[in-house]
């Protein structure tokens, strides 16, 4: 738990600093992850029940 969170608190201090010298790439980087927990989700939501996936429970 403890290395989590100083890896949160690394991620933090970067972003900070980079927010500083160019917000653009934060925006971008935030937009281009958001775009593809969008894409994860519609796919995964559109082939859970499609023909061909198999319970392997």
């Amino acid at each position: 738990m403890r290395a989590i969170a100083l890896d949160a608190v690394a991620l933090v201090a970067f972003v900070f600093n980079k927010w500083k010298s160019d917000p653009m790439i934060v925006v971008l980087g935030l937009a281009g992850m958001t775009s593809a927990l969008l894409f994860e989700c519609f796919f995964l939501a559109r082939s859970s029940g499609g023909a061909g996936v198999r319970d392997h429970h």
